[in-house]
């Protein structure tokens, strides 16, 4: 009976645990040994709900995504690498602008006496000057970057580095670079280095928030690059061999960033950012690109700087490569047709540069015949004319 009677009264459960004295309470506790007079313990603590920091202007995202986006901003900052430390500063895209800027410097021949450690460190004051207006841009916009899926994995908003860091940053590289420019390269270099700091920052940036006239304003930013390297290679303001290069660049960004934009329309509005809206005028202007592409081209080639035999494959890239996707964007402003104009945008400019550097090449080699064999040969023909011409002044003297 005895038996029978705590057989029944100690019944085992197969969701309970016996209690033991704990400091912790918990709501769920397996395989629980008690009576079963006594009812299930109960807890007194709360089931932690994630909360999400995103905001309401991701009210249309998945709970799956909004519960990503909270993850990520409850990172904590530690184990910053060199692939934070490139992500803050862009450093791939400030490459691309170093090499642009390199164009510049080289298209004033300065190649051609220049020495490798001088050219090496013009290349590294670019880079640390894009490199400081690409963090101060993520300092300032964190806020906004955390609302965009395409940007909250950035190094800011993951917590890697804070606005303060960022910011310290991106001054240290401004300062080194602007010691750099200014006593090796003279105070134009550096005049354009910082104008092209302060109008990214201080106008661009608040302006992506007020007018969807940013896009050109960005693009004039962007554009005055070539001048950096020109001015630092001793090229003369009046010269039109730049202004044709930074015509390209200006017209080139067009297509490229109305792609970029169109692919990820929904996350700058969620940011907050006031983007062109109509397609076709997009499409209308990513053609107009297309003839500036041609226009600076043919300016280059009047200049010298392409050999007439580069712009047949240049004319074609334009054509296949820009011409083509702006029209069927128009035609069909879809998600596809975004995505194919952000990236076949990259042939005309690689095309245009590569002829650029030939250019630049050919005048290097033309240089060097000159300087190495043609005056041996006319040493042995005009020397001779010249003693004559001499004896002769002296005679009538």
């Amino acid at each position: 009976m005895l038996k029978g009677t705590l057989r029944g009264k100690w019944a085992f459960q197969p969701f309970q645990t016996a209690s033991l004295p704990s400091k912790i309470s918990v709501s769920y506790q397996p395989y629980r040994c008690s009576p079963n007079s006594i009812p299930p313990v109960k807890s007194d603590a709360k089931v932690i709900q994630p909360t999400f920091s995103v905001g309401a202007e991701a009210s249309g995202l998945s709970d799956k995504e909004k519960l990503r986006l909270d993850m990520l901003s409850l990172k904590k900052v530690q184990n910053v690498t060199w692939k934070d430390f490139s992500d803050l500063t862009k450093f791939k895209l400030s490459a691309l602008n170093t090499w642009v800027a390199a164009t510049g410097y080289f298209m004033t021949n300065k190649c051609l006496y220049a020495d490798m450690s001088h050219v090496g460190l013009f290349l590294i004051a670019v880079q640390m000057s894009a490199m400081s207006s690409q963090a101060m841009n993520q300092a300032i916009e964190v806020e906004h970057d955390k609302k965009m899926k395409r940007t909250s994995h950035r190094p800011l908003p993951l917590g890697k580095f804070t606005p303060s860091q960022a910011t310290a940053i991106s001054w240290g590289l401004l300062g080194a670079s602007n010691v750099l420019l200014y006593s090796l390269f003279g105070w134009q270099a550096g005049a354009v280095a910082n104008a092209i700091f302060s109008s990214y920052i201080w106008i661009y940036t608040p302006m992506k928030r007020t007018s969807e006239a940013n896009t050109i304003w960005g693009s004039l930013v962007g554009a005055i690059v070539p001048y950096l390297g020109w001015f630092a290679g001793g090229g003369s303001a009046l010269s039109m061999s730049p202004f044709f290069l930074c015509s390209f660049i200006f017209a080139w960004q067009f297509p490229h960033f109305y792609g970029i934009l169109w692919t990820y329309k929904d996350d700058y509005k969620r940011g907050g950012f006031k983007m062109l809206e109509d397609p076709i005028k997009a499409a209308r202007h990513s053609k107009l690109a297309v003839a500036g592409y041609l226009a600076s081209t043919i300016g280059l080639i009047c200049t010298g700087d392409i050999s007439i035999y580069s712009s047949i494959p240049a004319g074609y890239a334009y054509w296949k490569y820009g011409w083509k996707p702006a029209v069927e964007f128009e035609k069909n402003p879809s998600l596809e047709n975004a995505k194919k104009m952000k990236y076949t945008s990259y042939w005309p400019f690689t095309v245009f540069m590569l002829s650029v550097i030939l250019g630049i090449i050919q005048r290097v080699y033309i240089h060097e015949y000159h300087q190495e064999v043609l005056p041996e040969e006319a040493k042995k023909e005009t020397t001779p004319a010249k003693v004559e011409e001499v004896q002769v002044d002296i005679k009538s003297a």
